[in-house]
């Protein structure tokens, strides 16, 4: 005998953004295949954003992002058309380089009397024996300069 299930009510899928870019890369439905409130969770600039970070698609994004008074649906019908179809993609996210402003850039800023912009930049060309050097100059215990130092 086989077991019969009730059908539960079809519920559409709340997409994400990775939905989204999926649906342009891979399976490319129609948009009027899509529910209002997945048309509401479309966001433009999310989707610009993480389709540039693939170097296949950086090219089609900045032409794309010349268009100007694009509406959701267009968006999305124009990458759906101008991005080939594929069904693996690995889009890194590329995270913004923040400024490194921790206590050794303090000590590097008070030692060479500079700003703690430039002292963030001298860490990128001296040594991490030049910076020990710096901070036991400045008077720092042992165990924090082997703390700062990593």
């Amino acid at each position: 005998m086989k077991n019969t299930k009730i059908k539960e009510e079809f519920k559409p899928k709340t997409f994400s953004i990775f939905d989204w870019l999926k649906c342009i890369i891979d399976t490319k439905p129609k948009w009027e295949s899509f529910t209002p409130e997945q048309h509401k969770l479309f966001n433009n600039y999310m989707i610009n954003k993480f389709l540039s970070m693939n170097p296949n698609y950086i090219e089609i994004v900045n032409y794309v992002q010349g268009i100007p008074n694009l509406t959701s649906e267009k968006l999305y019908r124009i990458y759906s058309n101008l991005i080939p179809k594929s069904s693996r993609t690995y889009s890194p996210f590329i995270k913004a380089k923040g400024e490194k402003m921790s206590d050794v850039v303090e000590y590097i800023s008070k030692y060479y009397l500079c700003s703690l912009r430039e002292a963030n930049d001298y860490l990128e060309f001296i040594n991490k024996e030049l910076v020990e050097e710096i901070l036991v100059a400045q008077g720092v215990e042992e165990k924090l300069i082997k703390k700062l130092n990593k």
